[in-house]
């Protein structure tokens, strides 16, 4: 099943007219809530009588015995309205425990790295934990921020980004307004392929060896991902974190083959307790399936961006319609998004265990 813990409702900092800090304690939680920056926690929470769960990116870094997370409301949202404005200090969140693939590569190594991040309105939340984290494991390593935001009172945390840059001289923390507040052209604007070439060649001149890391709206996480990589940049240099489902053409799926029958048997292992379950490979998905069959199978986004509903398939053959959150190394391991999977073969096993 879904293991949820209470985190209690430390502390409620507004950062901006329409974005909370919320600072979780999850010293009597039960779980284990170590993580690794970059990762997001899974919460499960009621609003006016209705169940929801969100994913939401740590900004604390590791060593922080509290968990931050920063929650920008959506205009006629429901959970992130209701975060904003009703939430209060000593109330109890349910939570997964942390999980995600968005982060570096964890090392002890103290060699000389680049860490260059990309971000936009709330996509600085898993970057402010990457960026704690680079700053705290050595003076060696040398960290640059290109944050896009409307206007300087939109910016979520940009006094505690400050604060870092002024305490750490290998961090430049570069702001891009689009109302032009700047009054400087190059950090003017929206984020795109453009402007990442021309503050790449203006603020990232050195030879370190680089990691980016990139999290905002799709079109602007798309454009610089292409700029970087029309510069030279590899592909597995790049990370990026999808806090929605990108905007890209919908791609027509070959037919499932699933033998003479109309129906796949998918054989589902939760809890230790296998559950069969008939399924038209070309209807619900693998996680909607066992959801009406009254299994409490993990989920949160729905949409192929978070790793929440990850399970394993041991037998068969799956297709996944979307993956923007899974590494190659995962799916070659047999790991799907049970979210975005429909059985390909007559019998499919699959483990949530």
């Amino acid at each position: 099943m879904a293991h949820f813990y209470p985190l209690r409702v430390a502390r409620i900092e507004r950062l901006t007219s329409e974005s909370v800090a919320i600072t979780l304690d999850p010293a009597a939680s039960g779980g284990n809530f170590s993580f690794i920056p970059g990762q997001y926690l899974t919460l499960k929470l009621q609003v006016d009588g209705h169940e929801y769960r969100r994913s939401y990116s740590i900004s604390s870094a590791p060593n922080e015995s509290m968990l931050t997370i920063g929650v920008k409301a959506i205009p006629n949202g429901t959970v992130s309205v209701y975060m904003n404005q009703n939430l209060k200090e000593g109330d109890v969140l349910q939570s997964m425990e942390p999980m995600g693939n968005f982060h570096p590569i964890m090392s002890s190594s103290h060699v000389p790295k680049h860490f260059v991040c990309f971000a936009a309105g709330s996509g600085i939340t898993p970057i402010l934990s990457i960026i704690k984290w680079a700053t705290q494991l050595s003076q060696q390593h040398k960290v640059t921020l290109f944050y896009g935001n409307t206007s300087h009172a939109s910016a979520m945390f940009h006094n505690e980004l400050s604060q870092l840059a002024q305490a750490h001289e290998g961090l430049d923390v570069i702001h891009l307004f689009t109302d032009r507040s700047s009054g400087v052209p190059l950090e003017s604007g929206r984020i795109d392929f453009q402007k990442t070439w021309d503050l790449m060649r203006a603020f990232v001149a050195d030879d370190l060896p680089k990691s980016f890391f990139i999290c905002g709206p799709s079109g602007m996480m798309k454009a610089v991902q292409e700029g970087l990589e029309g510069l030279g940049y590899y592909k597995d240099q790049i990370h990026m974190e999808h806090f929605s489902e990108p905007d890209v053409a919908p791609v027509q799926k070959e037919v499932p083959v699933v033998g003479e029958g109309t129906q796949a048997r998918v054989m589902i292992t939760l809890d230790g307790t296998e559950t069969q379950i008939m399924l038209d490979p070309n209807g619900d998905s693998i996680l909607d399936a066992a959801l009406d069959h009254g299994l409490d199978a993990p989920y949160s986004c729905r949409g192929g961006v978070c790793t929440t509903c990850r399970a394993k398939v041991t037998e068969g053959v799956v297709e996944m319609d979307n993956n923007y959150a899974l590494t190659d190394g995962e799916i070659n391991e047999g790991y799907v998004l049970a979210c975005q999977s429909h059985p390909k073969s007559a019998v499919v096993r699959l483990t949530w265990d």
